[in-house]
């Protein structure tokens, strides 16, 4: 997959046809997952090129930045996730207040058909576009006529009733709805930090924790969690603790993970979590002793979560996920 940055790289000479979807992809969802595999087939069917127009920052973090809009994916992830799906390109543009201004008929003439030549669009439900979002997918097909390429909608991807988009999973997982996430974005939700220096009070208490520093912005609600981590090509099944840790009088947010059956010392190195299911509420206990015996109950419950999951997995490969796609239209 080529990856095209900046208004200067616009990649004039993709191979014809071009199909071009266009959007943030936070998250790369079930529902993107779906749009982008109908980009690729379309692309293949016309021996085309299958591309992503995406924006670089969030317009949110630059024309609302009070919503403080936190992010699912970096952008290393988020490309990795497109190219995934078979995208042969993606088209990173710089988002600033004068690109806002740009009207809809200007977004589409110097961009879409002067930079990447589109022969065809493939666009979500609600998509909008243009300076104040003005432009709607109705417009976008009478463009599409004056200037020659065609012009789909897709959508929505609904996973048990509940429409697949980021604002749905960013919702869920301030929640602490991890498992929900999960099904909405067809992955667990995942967070990389690195190990730092903590109190070293979990292994005072027998269960040693990784202490780390989130590089994501969406964390969780806080609480605890069964998670599975990734140090390396190693996996290991653990519980996580997002919170304050109260029992001792703490005050300050931190992100502790005990990994079952680890030795190694993980200091200074990354690690990949992932959120599979929300065990409780963080709590102020009354003693020390009575915080390990609920960690011993978390411990259990966890390690039975994933003999559970063991013992289910072949029916669930069995079947197939249902994903419900109300009408598309063309």
């Amino acid at each position: 997959m080529k990856i095209f940055h900046g208004r200067d790289a616009l990649p004039r000479r993709l191979k014809r046809p071009v199909v071009l979807t266009i959007g943030n992809f936070d998250g790369v969802h079930v529902g993107h997952q779906a749009l982008l595999r109908h980009v690729v087939r379309r692309a293949r069917a016309l021996r085309g090129t299958a591309a992503v127009l995406t924006f670089d920052p969030h317009p949110v973090k630059l024309l609302n930045p009070d919503r403080r809009l936190k992010l699912l994916t970096a952008r290393e992830e988020k490309r990795w996730l497109i190219g995934e799906t078979g995208v042969d390109a993606i088209v990173c543009f710089p988002f600033t207040r004068a690109f806002s201004r740009l009207s809809p008929e200007t977004f589409v003439r110097k961009v879409l058909v002067e930079g990447l030549r589109v022969d065809e669009v493939v666009v979500g439900h609600d998509y909008a576009f243009g300076h104040g979002r003005m432009g709607t997918i109705d417009l976008l097909r009478a463009l599409g006529h004056r200037y020659h390429f065609h012009v789909h909608s897709f959508g929505p991807v609904k996973v048990g009733g509940m429409i697949a988009s980021s604002s749905n999973v960013r919702f869920l997982l301030a929640e602490g709805k991890v498992e929900k996430a999960a099904r909405l974005l067809g992955r667990p939700y995942t967070l990389s930090g690195h190990v730092v220096h903590g109190a070293g009070r979990g292994a005072g208490l027998g269960f040693p924790t990784a202490n780390l520093h989130l590089h994501g912005e969406l964390i969780p609600k806080p609480g605890v969690y069964v998670v599975r981590a990734r140090v390396g090509r190693a996996s290991y099944n653990g519980v996580a603790n997002l919170g304050t840790d109260p029992t001792f009088g703490g005050t300050t947010m931190k992100y502790e993970v005990h990994l079952f059956n680890l030795k190694k010392d993980l200091y200074g190195k990354p690690l990949i979590v992932e959120f599979l299911k929300r065990l409780r509420d963080e709590k102020k206990f009354s003693s020390p002793a009575v915080l390990v015996a609920q960690i011993r109950r978390d411990v259990a419950r966890a390690k039975r979560f994933f003999v559970s999951a063991r013992s289910a997995r072949p029916a669930r490969a069995a079947r197939s996920t249902r994903l419900v796609r109300a009408g598309r239209r063309s």
